[in-house]
C-alpha cells in the first residue's frame, strides 16, 4: 500500500484540525516513508473575509506562505521521516491573478504545488464565488457553472503545478452537468499532453459519496490516456491520514492502473 501522502492540511490560520507536529508524528506512527503538508494558498480580490487563510493581497499571502514553510521545516528537523512542503493553490483565470502569482512563484521555496479549483468564476476570472460558500447565490452558480471545467483546463495548461487535485469536485455539491463527460475526456487528454499528474482523492469517501475524486468512469479514461496518478487523503486531521488508501489501491488494481506514482517522484 502507498506509504506516503502529500496532500494534507494543518491548523493555525488554515482549515486543518491538528498541528504540524501532530500530523508529522501520525505519519511516522503509520510507518510512512515520507510525508508532505500542503496548506491552502488562496488569493483573489473577491476572497471572502470570514476565512483567515483567504487573502486579497499577494504580498500578504506570500509573507504568510513563507512563515508556514519555515514552521514546517523547523518542525520537521525533530523527526526522522522526510517531510516535504507544498501548497494547494487555487487557480484563477484572471490575467491579473496570473501576473501577480508569477511574481511570487519563483520565490516560493516549496517542493511541489497542487493545482485546485474550489470556485465558480466569471469568463475573465475577475469575479468568483466559492463552492463551499453558503452565501453563493443561485444566480452566481448558474452564471458561472459552465466555467468550472474551463478553469481546470487553464490550470493544467498553466504549467504551475505538479498535479491537479479532486478534478470532479462539482459532484460533492450536486452540480453535475450533462457536459461533464465530454470535459472529463478533454481534461484527461490535456493532462496526458502536458505530462501532468492528478490524484485519486479519498476525501469524497469520508464525505459519504461512496466514491473517489475522480469517479470510476473518469479514472478509466485517465488510465487509458496513461495519466500519472497518486493517492491523496486530503487529510485535515490526524485521523484522516491514510484514510481509504486500501480501498483506493484495490480499485486501481481492478482497473489495471498503468501509471501509479511512487514515493518521492516529484522531488528527484
Amino acid at each position: 500500500m502507498q506509504k506516503f501522502s502529500y496532500h494534507s492540511h494543518t491548523n493555525g490560520i488554515y482549515d486543518g484540525c491538528n498541528t504540524i507536529e501532530e500530523m508529522i508524528t501520525q505519519a511516522e506512527n503509520l510507518g510512512w516513508e515520507s510525508y508532505g503538508i500542503s496548506n491552502h494558498l488562496v488569493c483573489h480580490p473577491k476572497s471572502p473575509s470570514y476565512q483567515k487563510m483567504f487573502f486579497q493581497d499577494f504580498e500578504k499571502v506570500f509573507e504568510q506562505s513563507q512563515r508556514t514553510i519555515d514552521e514546517i521545516r523547523t518542525c520537521a528537523l525533530k523527526h526522522k521521516i522526510p517531510v516535504y512542503v507544498g501548497f494547494e493553490v487555487d487557480f484563477f483565470m484572471s490575467s491579473e491573478w496570473r501576473k501577480e502569482f508569477e511574481k511570487i512563484l519563483p520565490k516560493l521555496e516549496v517542493d511541489y504545488l497542487i493545482g485546485a479549483v474550489h470556485t465558480l468564476q466569471s469568463d475573465d476570472g475577475n469575479d468568483a464565488c466559492w463552492l463551499y460558500d453558503r452565501d453563493r447565490t443561485q444566480a452566481q452558480t448558474q452564471a458561472y457553472l459552465s466555467n468550472y471545467w474551463k478553469t481546470v483546463k487553464e490550470a493544467i495548461q498553466s504549467g504551475y503545478f505538479n498535479w491537479m487535485a479532486h478534478l470532479d469536485l462539482l459532484k460533492y455539491f450536486q452540480l453535475s452537468q450533462p457536459s461533464d463527460w465530454e470535459n472529463e475526456i478533454e481534461v484527461s487528454e490535456l493532462l496526458a499532453k502536458h505530462q501532468m499528474a492528478t490524484e485519486l482523492n479519498t476525501s469524497a469517501m469520508r464525505r459519504g459519496l461512496k466514491e473517489f475524486y475522480p469517479g470510476e468512469p473518469f479514472l478509466k479514461e485517465l488510465n487509458r490516456q496513461n495519466v500519472a496518478l497518486l493517492i491523496s487523503d486530503d487529510a485535515h486531521s490526524v485521523n484522516e491520514l491514510g484514510s481509504y488508501f486500501k480501498e483506493a489501491e484495490e480499485l486501481l488494481n481492478q482497473l489495471n492502473w498503468k501509471n501509479h506514482i511512487q514515493e518521492n517522484a516529484f522531488f528527484k
